[in-house]
């Protein structure tokens, strides 16, 4: 039997065998981010695994991690290619567009998925004429190193191929950084990953479950990432986020980090010595409490776009207003189908609910707020940016009008050094924000009346309202 310990994303951090108290596997994931919390990066960006080879992995393990592989991922986050602690490839991985693996060996020098005497020969011949195809460690020379590499794994029959994730390296992690089913040095079930909600089958191209929301992403229940695993993963099985090329360069369905955080009945690990919870930040582990409450949901960290030359967010973290507006954000967007919020460093401010992107112009963690807290009432009463109807404006200038009054008196009327601030008062901005919002809304209500109108931004923005109350640092959700 053997346990996989899990970090509060859900990703395997550690195996332990039986009742061993050492690890037979530590694995260590990217972690970029505000106080290393790992919000710029992808969920399932993983940096290392150390492993217990001293003896058979159905052994007891001895308590010393001498081997120590690193892993390499593409642009999708697949793990292409996987280098021992020396920095030589000793592995490749190749996938279909769904995720079907086919494993490159160093032995298996003519790439067919089979070890022969042909492959010794083209192998001898490249090394002979200093090929690039011999250099096998990618150390930019052709030496005995790359004879050693190819030797090994020739004499061992590395067999790689289609269906096959690794040989003596048995690795699990794949397409997408997934974890595929199986252990040791065999996968049992090649054809499938474990990937938090769901389970995804490579060769169908498909979920082996539902999806539990229902009809809410198309016709398909079972359709993964949107049918387009070229520019999509989906690594809750809840909410497909965009590749485009990687961090920085996402598309408006999603950032390169942060999915929705699945929620999961703990303990993580039963059977551990009466069950522990192994946790990541700071490793350790802990026993397990009978009934244990379920986490909170949340909404994924923010990501940062490249255009950025700061992070506004670490400039903002100790601001109450921006404080308030995220945990305003992590809470209301907990489910929504939009996936991470976007921030892109531009000329203006403003948030656009269908491509999820709050755009900050750097003026002031008051305006920021503003915008992440739109972002907030989005989620809550249009997450499907679906409101606006021409034909009838009625509704749409009411949430538009609450949605000003709201950000307006909560968060850019609350920043001293903001720019609506400016020689004012905290009641003489929100004046001055009222009549500027009215003014636009002649263009984006037109058939309301102006009674109507102020009712609307009147009613979240009441006139009881005072700074001590709208600037606590608490914001109400949105009605």
């Amino acid at each position: 039997m053997y346990h996989f310990c899990y970090d509060d994303k859900w990703r395997v951090v550690g195996v332990w065998r039986g009742a061993d108290t050492d690890p037979k596997e530590l694995f260590i994931y990217h972690a970029a981010g505000v106080a290393g919390y790992g919000g710029s990066s992808y969920i399932d960006s993983v940096l290392l695994r150390d492993r217990d080879n001293t003896d058979k992995w159905y052994n007891a393990a001895d308590g010393t991690l001498e081997t120590r592989h690193y892993y390499a991922q593409n642009w999708r986050a697949d793990v292409s290619a996987i280098f021992d602690n020396a920095g030589a490839v000793v592995e490749w991985i190749k996938y279909s567009a769904y995720g079907v693996p086919f494993l490159l060996t160093p032995g298996d020098h003519g790439k067919d998925g089979g070890i022969s005497l042909a492959d010794q020969t083209a192998f001898n011949a490249d090394y002979a004429a200093n090929n690039a195809r011999a250099d096998l460690n990618r150390d930019g020379a052709w030496t005995t190193a790359d004879q050693t590499l190819f030797t090994a794994s020739y004499n061992a029959a590395a067999v790689g191929g289609r269906w096959k994730l690794s040989h003596g390296v048995a690795n699990r992690k794949g397409y997408a950084g997934y974890e595929h089913e199986g252990f040791g040095n065999d996968l049992a079930a090649p054809e499938i990953a474990h990937v938090r909600h769901r389970v995804l089958h490579f060769g169908l191209g498909r979920w082996t479950r539902r999806d539990p929301l229902g009809y809410v992403d198309g016709r398909s229940l079972n359709a993964y990432a949107w049918s387009s695993p070229i520019g999509g993963v989906d690594p809750t099985g809840l909410a497909d986020q965009a590749t485009s090329g990687g961090c920085g360069g996402t598309s408006s369905r999603a950032g390169c980090a942060g999915p929705i955080l699945p929620t999961m009945p703990y303990p993580l690990v039963p059977g551990i010595e009466q069950g522990v919870w192994c946790l990541i930040r700071p490793w350790f582990c802990r026993p397990a409490t009978p009934n244990a409450p379920i986490p909170p949901r949340r909404a994924p960290d923010p990501t940062i776009d490249k255009s950025c030359k700061s992070d506004p967010l670490v400039r903002c973290k100790d601001d109450p207003i921006v404080k308030a507006a995220l945990e305003r954000y992590y809470t209301d967007c907990a489910s929504s189908s939009r996936g991470a919020l976007r921030i892109v460093c531009t000329d203006t401010n403003s948030f656009s609910c269908r491509d999820n992107i709050v755009r900050y112009r750097g003026s002031g963690c008051g305006s920021l707020a503003h915008e992440i807290l739109h972002a907030a009432d989005y989620c809550k009463v249009d997450d499907t940016c679906s409101v606006y109807d021409p034909e009838n404006l009625q509704l749409y200038c009411k949430q538009w009008l609450c949605r000003e009054a709201r950000a307006s008196t909560r968060a850019s009327c609350c920043d001293a050094q903001g720019p609506w601030r400016e020689g004012r008062t905290w009641a003489q901005c929100v004046e001055a924000m009222r009549n500027e919002y009215m003014k636009m809304s002649d263009s984006r209500c037109k058939g309301v009346s102006n009674d109507d109108r102020l009712a609307a931004w009147n009613e979240c923005a009441p006139s009881g309202l005072t700074e001590t109350t709208a600037c606590s640092g608490g914001i109400p959700a949105i009605q």
